[in-house]
């Protein structure tokens, strides 16, 4: 099996296009008080978003409200973090761009622009992870990290032969999964965000763009058959498949685990809410939690209670997690919206972004 090395730094000229400006996690001066403004960045906004004042929290209590607004031109949003302070996110494109903003609305900056296709994004300890699609030939750089006032980067950590697909927390680290192509399109690169970590070409019957992860696994939806697949950790090794049956009539879009990482959760393109034990019997079968209506659906998040799911249209649902399934109960948290995509949670709200760059919250059921 095919050995990629990590922890290329971003001087090559095939790299250095990933490396753009950059404000790191530990060199922003937040203010939260003026207003919504960032120093040092110049190019970040200077009014407060809708529904905040001087740094004042956004009311909840009327339902969804805008917590910050990307920059004009900076793309839809695809994936978005939290921290105990503030949220992060990534616009599409290839010129993407990497932002944040505190959790009241104010001190929103830009830490990284110029980015290639940032599809995810991570905080890892104090450290800020996000993946990357560069395309073009040879190894190619997969994950970002951002710099810090003494190391300015971003650093490219991580490089791979395909394109990343999805990126996830496991292993003590960033698990990132990458689709083969051409006559390797069956095969998965498993690897680590990490320097002196190995890419691994895993053959795994069919391409997956949705993982999730554990200390020792990570979970595949395999888009052949819509099984769930698992990959050991670190060795890398394929199998066994984690659900057979009942797991889906379409494939995997996003995954994610329950706060006991007892279980593994997945939505499905047409709006299917899975969940199936992460140490399964022999042949052992997916639970429906809930069929939410027809529509593209996104990305997933959960607290100790729900999973939360966008659908590329208008909505946020919630999916109560103790129920039988059967294609039970959930909730609509939000509609209207405008193409939600990434999501998070924390234990008081739910974040999500939109098309036009929106980062948007409310409340937890």
């Amino acid at each position: 099996m095919p050995r990629v090395g990590v922890g290329v730094l971003c001087a090559s000229a095939a790299l250095a296009s990933a490396c753009g400006q950059v404000l790191g996690l530990d060199g922003i001066d937040y203010d939260p008080g003026d207003g919504g403004t960032a120093s040092p960045d110049a190019g970040a906004p200077t009014d407060a978003p809708a529904g905040t004042q001087d740094g004042d929290a956004p009311s909840l209590a009327d339902g969804p409200v805008t917590l910050a607004q990307s920059p004009p031109g900076t793309g839809a949003v695809q994936g978005v973090a939290v921290d105990d302070t503030r949220v992060y996110w990534v616009t599409g494109g290839q010129n993407g761009s990497v932002l944040s903003v505190l959790k009241d609305g104010g001190g929103m900056t830009t830490i990284a622009t110029l980015q290639p296709t940032p599809l995810d994004i991570a905080v890892l300890g104090t450290s800020l992870y996000w993946s990357v699609v560069p395309g073009g030939a040879g190894p190619q750089c997969m994950a970002m990290v951002a710099g810090t006032s003494g190391n300015p980067g971003p650093t490219c950590v991580t490089s791979s032969p395909d394109d990343t697909v999805r990126m996830t927390l496991g292993g003590g680290g960033i698990v990132l999964l990458a689709q083969g192509t051409g006559p390797n399109v069956n095969n998965e690169y498993i690897g680590f965000a990490t320097p002196g970590s190995m890419y691994t070409n895993v053959e795994t019957n069919g391409p997956s763009q949705a993982v999730a992860a554990t200390e020792k696994e990570a979970f595949l939806g395999n888009r052949s058959d819509y099984h769930v697949d698992d990959v050991a950790l670190p060795g890398l090794t394929y199998g066994p498949i984690l659900c057979s049956t009942g797991c889906g009539t379409a494939q995997s879009v996003d995954m994610t685990l329950d706060v006991s990482a007892a279980n593994v959760l997945w939505i499905t393109s047409n709006g299917g809410v899975y969940t199936a034990p992460v140490l399964p019997a022999a042949g052992s079968a997916g639970t429906l939690l809930a069929q939410l209506p027809s529509g593209a659906f996104q990305r997933m998040a959960r607290d100790a209670s729900y999973a939360y799911v966008t659908g590329l249209g208008t909505s946020v649902f919630a999916v109560p997690l103790a129920q039988a399934g059967d294609g039970g109960a959930f909730l609509t948290l939000a509609s209207g919206e405008n193409q939600p995509s990434g999501l998070a949670v924390d234990q008081s709200a739910v974040y999500w972004g939109t098309a036009s760059g929106a980062i948007r919250t409310t409340s937890v059921p």
